[in-house]
């Protein structure tokens, strides 16, 4: 039963046994142990332990074994300690170890200490790595020495293994960063340094920067006959490098090679990133000439460091040029990765022929982006309208199996294409596709087509962002019954008002003052008059907007008693007629009408209307930018506003 691992069934039969004066033997404790331990009943494990202290039976070397193993996996490692140390006799080095190493990685070395010396009376000892792990314990929680000691008793015991055992743990605090303690313990080491020790000690003096202490002990080594390895001349290297002597690191690396001594390319790399990170990276290129010439072969990682140097410096124009006349001569292949960053400098500089550049000697020379590189290309030919260059990157990612993503059409909505005969051409792809955009951008696209009078394909826009669950808001309305009315659809802008109200989202005033200015453009008066009668009816406050549509309305038609009117309307409203309002209805109205009007205007909202100051300024009433959401609507007239502040 206990083989099956029914731990519950096999624990009551267990107890059972007594009924039938039974005693159970080592070997049934040892079966019921294992299925406990298999199904992690940790808790009845150690009170079946303590049954077994209780009838004065001690477990064997296996279970003990399988006991502490399983409480330090259980995190019971002072139950596990307790068992161990009564049966010390039980304890076999398989156990001693792992049980000694858990002490250790819970910060206990005294107690892993303890237990060793303990068992050593037994004939039983600790292997290399745990008696290495117990020094390093000592040196972690701050008792070199501890930690000293031990290693003068083991260089006692044993000369080789006493040099083993320093050098692990000077590896251990070079690891650790504790590079003034290394260096103190390997002036002190009770065993001789042998090449190791050296190679990590210079090692750790090149990470705390201290070059000429390391390059003596490399010398020393030579007169020790030691060999430092490949990793002690590149560290050395490095460290030269970071003090920012590259030249001092790269003749270093060239005398190293005149005896014979070939360092790989990372060290070299070291070099270069290090100068590309400073923004020397003329110096760098220099550097990689000298080395090339004396058989050093750059990697992909040399010319990459390089160019995202440039890059990173602004200096696309000199990444392009390393581009043509190092990397692509080298017939390096770079990473596709490694263009886009270049693509994006190139951008962001103005070089945009150089782009084409670029883009054109990666295809000359079989290397096809990858769909991020290609977006990066696309919204940047389409920030900068070059609409020729889209469609033909367009038409090459489709010739290559590279479908679009999100982020191609996010690129080409926040673009600046003017071609009005394109724009259906390049998102007639999006229709009916996998591709769902965030409704910010669904909006942005809506608005630009419906600026460029493509009403038809932004109502399939429109049916696109629902189908995608992504429901149209107010502003997206807007922006549709506003283009909707500048190309005089009004039966079609007319039904967006019960589309809006089905879609839980209301028209409001502006929506409204859209309709009543088609309408009045359309000459179609009283579909305009009964539209704002509709408006009252739903409760939609008017702007002024509104009330200066109404105002151009009536003084057209003469009404002076209707603008009175209304003017005591927008006062309760807290509307006040603007200049542009006022001059027309000066000049269409007839004088003593006009009149009135100005006096009531001046009682009404303090306005004193000067004809003269309302000389040059448009007539046109303070109507909403139709045809545009209100957000993108802003945006454009912000960048006018910056581009003529500019002129």
């Amino acid at each position: 039963m206990g083989q099956e691992g029914m731990a519950r069934e096999t624990l009551q039969l267990f107890h059972r046994m007594a009924e039938f004066e039974c005693q159970p033997t080592l070997s049934t404790y040892h079966c019921v142990l294992s299925t406990l331990i298999k199904e992690s009943y940790l808790d009845d494990v150690l009170k079946l332990c303590q049954e077994m202290e209780d009838a004065n039976i001690e477990p064997d070397k296996l279970t003990l074994g399988m006991l502490t193993n399983a409480l330090c996996k259980g995190h019971r490692l002072d139950e596990a300690l307790r068992i161990a140390e009564r049966v010390p006799q039980s304890i076999d080095a398989l156990t001693l170890n792992g049980l000694a190493r858990c002490l250790c990685k819970e910060m206990r070395p005294h107690d892993a200490l303890r237990l060793v010396e303990n068992i050593k009376a037994y004939d039983i000892f600790p292997d290399a790595i745990t008696c290495h792990t117990v020094m390093c314990a000592f040196c972690k929680v701050g008792k070199l020495d501890v930690t000293m000691d031990l290693l003068k008793k083991a260089s006692e015991e044993s000369p080789a293994y006493g040099t083993a055992a320093c050098n692990a743990v000077l590896d251990h605090l070079v690891k650790m960063a504790r590079i003034d303690e290394a260096w103190h313990m390997f002036q002190e080491l009770p065993a001789d340094p042998d090449a190791t020790s050296y190679n990590i000690i210079v090692k750790g003096l090149c990470m705390k920067r201290k070059i000429e202490k390391a390059q003596e002990l490399v010398s020393e080594m030579a007169a020790r006959a030691f060999t430092p390895s490949l990793e002690t001349y590149a560290w050395i290297a490095k460290g030269l490098t970071r003090l920012g002597k590259a030249k001092k690191a790269c003749d270093f690396l060239l005398d190293l090679r005149r005896k014979g001594i070939a360092i790989d390319s990372a060290a070299v790399n070291e070099i270069i990133d290090v100068m590309c990170s400073r923004k020397k990276e003329d110096v760098g290129r220099e550097l990689l000439k000298e080395m090339n010439g004396h058989g050093y072969h750059p990697d992909a990682c040399t010319y990459t460091a390089i160019i995202n140097g440039f890059c990173k410096s602004n200096r696309s124009l000199a990444a392009l040029d390393f581009v043509m006349e190092d990397v692509l001569v080298s017939g390096c292949v770079l990473d596709i990765t490694d263009w886009s960053l270049l693509f994006k400098c190139l951008y962001d500089e103005g070089c945009l022929d150089e782009m084409v550049k670029l883009y054109d000697i990666l295809l000359e020379n079989k290397v096809v982006p990858n769909k991020a590189t290609f977006n990066i290309i696309i919204s940047s030919f389409s920030k900068a309208g070059r609409v020729h260059d889209v469609k033909r990157v367009l038409d090459d990612m489709y010739r290559n199996d590279i479908i679009p993503n999100t982020k191609t059409y996010e690129g080409l909505i926040d673009g600046d294409i003017e071609d009005i005969s394109c724009k259906v051409e390049l998102f007639e792809p999006l229709i009916g596709s996998d591709i769902v955009l965030t409704a910010e951008k669904y909006q942005l696209l809506i608005g630009g087509l419906i600026k460029s009078g493509e009403m038809a394909f932004a109502m399939r826009v429109l049916h696109e962002m629902k189908r995608n669950g992504c429901p149209p808001d107010k502003d997206t309305y807007n922006a549709l019954v506003g283009g909707l009315c500048n190309t005089n659809m009004l039966s079609e802008a007319m039904e967006f008002i019960q589309i809006m109200k089905d879609n839980e989202c209301t028209a409001d005033a502006a929506t409204y003052t859209m309709l009543l200015h088609g309408f009045w453009k359309a000459g179609q008066i009283d579909k305009l008059k009964s539209l704002y009668m509709e408006m009252k009816k739903n409760d939609i406050s008017p702007d002024a907007a509104t009330f200066n549509i109404l105002l151009e309305v009536f003084s057209e038609s003469k009404k002076a008693q209707e603008v009175l009117r209304l003017l005591d309307e927008m006062r309760l409203h807290g509307c006040p007629p603007n200049y542009s309002t006022l001059s027309s209805l000066h000049k269409k109205l007839g004088f003593r009408e006009f009149k009135k009007v100005k006096n009531h205007v001046k009682e009404l909202f303090g306005i004193v209307f000067m004809p003269e100051a309302s000389e040059g300024k448009e007539n046109e009433p303070d109507v909403k930018n139709f045809g545009l959401s209100f957000k993108q609507s802003a945006s454009r007239t912000a960048r006018k506003g910056k581009s003529s502040t500019k002129k």
